[in-house]
């Protein structure tokens, strides 16, 4: 359990939503030439069909670890070294892939065929101290329904994928780019009731039809992105200049017995404006910032539900309760769904937290570990700053 602020709301303790059924969280950083070769790259982390497994530790001086490790897109069937050679630094060697760029400590690590983040502790690593990372074929989390690669001139990118959850359930979500061509991009992010293969993607089931619909800015130049996924649901970041975009697509954490709810899908953009430009997302808001009427939907039994304005704690003051400087710990907040009337709560999404006090600019550097040396990366809403602007995504 993470240190979280025991904050009663409707008189259930939102701690008790973060035990997740989807803990492990894969991850990546990536970049892309463009936001065809994003939907590329997107597709080949989430149909991967490696992982890793638990890292074995040598006989170390230094008491930290290694974790949140996971498969990159070029992932092969190899056992990965990771050597100190001083308190800070260690070599990364796979046994097929060879040595690749030394990683850091206290910040995530990527190299095409692995992720991970070696953190330390409260005894200090030593030159010799090692861990090993085993990669290994495993089950695919997302099977692909649709893929329509695209272009940067004429032809729209166009993914469906079906996520397998916990193995009884079928989860649908899906991208395609909604562009003029000339000046904005941005990816039409969808979640679904089903597949139909004889189906545009406008006429899937479940397809969402209004108006402003939840969707995520993009780029027709190069740019650099964060996914992180379960078997149940989809994050992704994109980095544009000073603009965060961040999406969730999928399965949430339900506060209630899955047979109340057993389709909580969220649909979440960092704006409602498919057609708007990179430089006027500025005046809209992300899914989880409060103030996003359209850009963020729920699908509750084949129901549709727009709750922009219900995301816990950002549609409240209580942001004025918490005074701790962002030097100091970091107070998390599980982010938290409410109906309209705030009288229900419906659950979680999966590793996303509110943090308060983070007031200054991010970089794409501007990471933190908690005091259970989980990993996190603070993402804005949009480029706005201010302390109730920005949200911690778990990489782990």
């Amino acid at each position: 359990m993470k240190r979280l602020i025991e904050t009663e709301l409707l008189g259930e303790t939102l701690t008790d939503l973060v035990i997740c059924r989807s803990c492990s969280m894969p991850w990546t950083f990536r970049s892309a030439t463009d936001f065809a070769d994003q939907a590329d790259q997107i597709n080949d982390f989430l149909t991967l069909a490696f992982a890793a497994a638990t890292p074995t530790a040598g006989s170390n001086t230094g008491d930290g670890i290694l974790f949140g490790q996971s498969a990159n897109n070029d992932a092969v069937a190899e056992t990965w070294t990771f050597t100190a050679t001083s308190a800070t630094n260690f070599t990364v060697s796979g046994s097929v892939s060879g040595a690749q760029s030394a990683a850091t400590v206290d910040l995530p690590y990527v190299n095409d065929y692995i992720c991970c983040t070696l953190v330390a502790g409260d005894t200090a690593f030593v030159s010799g101290d090692s861990f090993t990372v085993v990669i290994a074929a495993s089950t695919v989390q997302w099977v692909n329904q649709r893929a329509v690669a695209g272009n940067t001139t004429d032809t729209e990118p166009e993914y469906i994928w079906k996520g397998i959850g916990s193995g009884a359930e079928e989860i649908y979500i899906g991208i395609k780019m909604y562009t003029d061509w000339n000046t904005y991009y941005n990816w039409n992010i969808q979640g679904f009731t089903g597949y139909d293969s004889a189906n545009v993607y406008e006429s899937q089931p479940g397809y969402n039809t209004s108006t402003d619909r939840p969707t995520l800015s993009c780029s027709v130049g190069a740019f650099s992105f964060y996914i992180v996924r379960t078997s149940e649901m989809v994050q992704i970041v994109n980095i544009l200049g000073g603009v965060y975009a961040h999406a969730y697509l999928g399965f949430f954490d339900i506060m209630g017995a899955d047979s109340q709810y057993p389709y909580p899908m969220i649909v979440g953009g960092n704006t409602s404006d498919r057609d708007v430009t990179l430089a006027g997302v500025s005046d809209d808001h992300s899914w989880w910032s409060g103030h996003s009427t359209n850009s963020f939907s729920v699908l509750m039994q084949g129901t549709r539900l727009y709750l922009g304005d219900n995301i816990y704690p950002y549609c409240t003051s209580r942001f004025a309760d918490y005074t701790e400087s962002w030097g100091g710990g970091r107070d998390l907040i599980p982010v938290t769904i409410l109906n309209t009337s705030m009288a229900t709560t419906y659950g979680s999404p999966y590793g996303v937290f509110a943090i308060p006090n983070k007031d200054a600019a991010i970089s794409v550097a501007d990471t933190f570990k908690d005091e259970n040396l989980d990993f996190f990366i603070v993402v804005q809403n949009n480029g706005l700053t201010g302390n109730t602007n920005n949200v911690a995504v778990r990489l782990e």
